[in-house]
């Protein structure tokens, strides 16, 4: 069938110079350009373009090849919207554009998106009233802060010491201390609620990811351009590889790697590096492994 047969508008079939077809290819990947902006600027953590690019990560790393970036990911759509003029056939370059742009919505219908599992708290088996032994919580007056009426009280069902001992060696104790020299512009749950304030902790041995700020059961504290983090990760073999990853705006974004131990480990602390560069740009500059 030649180009144009289907919808023979414009121009007669067969008519339509390869010229031409380039100049529609190339409105279709402005197109599919355009609507990944969009998706990355309105669905934040949602996008999934995060997504594909988890995906193609595992697809490089199988190969042996490196992380490709995220604007890989959107120059690979791009091509994608730009091959899709040769089924769909568009007569104008008006009607590429919107092609593209429709394309780009077709396809993420193939990749929900993954914010990540809520952090869990820093005992996920609490219930009764006998606190929570030190090592878990007590670092936060060690830092010299009152959690008084900003950390709830966790407690701990009473068992004999035989399990609790064999309990407590269950899972990382995590004691997460993040840095900003500059300090935070705004409060902290208006920068996550923006977008502007993200963070991930992957588990390499489990393949588990957890979203450090949305829908955390961990507790969090920030005072004096530092956050404080406490949760515990599941687990049961005796060390595990963590790996954090931290954007901030006006900071340049951080991967920190963690080897944890079974019971409480060291505290973890990431120190934030201010960067004048939009996070827009880091983020595609970026490869998104998890």
């Amino acid at each position: 069938m030649a180009y144009g047969e289907r919808k023979g508008m414009q121009k007669s079939p067969g008519e339509y110079s390869p010229l031409d077809m380039m100049g529609m290819g190339l409105a279709a990947a402005v197109g599919i350009a355009a609507a990944t902006f969009f998706d990355l600027t309105q669905s934040d953590e949602a996008s999934t373009l995060f997504v594909f690019n988890k995906w193609l990560a595992r697809l490089t790393e199988m190969l042996g090849l490196g992380n490709i970036p995220l604007y890989g990911v959107v120059l690979i759509l791009m091509g994608i919207g730009a091959l899709s003029i040769l089924y769909f056939q568009p007569v104008t370059i008006r009607g590429a554009f919107a092609q593209g742009f429709g394309v780009l919505a077709a396809v993420t219908t193939l990749a929900p998106s993954d914010l990540g599992g809520a952090l869990p708290s820093p005992d996920t088996e609490a219930a009764s009233l006998e606190p929570l032994p030190a090592g878990d919580n007590s670092w936060f007056e060690e830092e010299g802060i009152s959690s008084r009426g900003l950390v709830p009280p966790v407690y701990r069902v009473p068992v004999s010491s035989v399990t609790a001992v064999q309990r407590d060696e269950q899972g990382y104790s995590i004691r997460m201390k993040i840095i900003f020299p500059d300090g935070l512009d705004r409060q902290p749950s208006e920068l996550i609620d923006s977008g502007d304030l993200r963070g991930k902790l992957h588990n390499e041995e489990s393949k588990q990811t957890y979203n450090l700020f949305r829908n955390s059961g961990a507790d969090v504290m920030y005072r004096d351009g530092t956050m404080y983090l406490s949760s515990r990760i599941p687990g049961d073999i005796p060390r595990a590889s963590l790996v954090a990853r931290v954007e901030a705006e006006g900071y340049r974004i951080v991967e920190s790697r963690f080897d944890a131990s079974l019971g409480v480990n060291p505290v973890w602390t990431i120190r934030m590096a201010p960067s004048s560069q939009p996070l827009l740009l880091q983020r595609l500059r970026r490869p998104y492994w998890f």
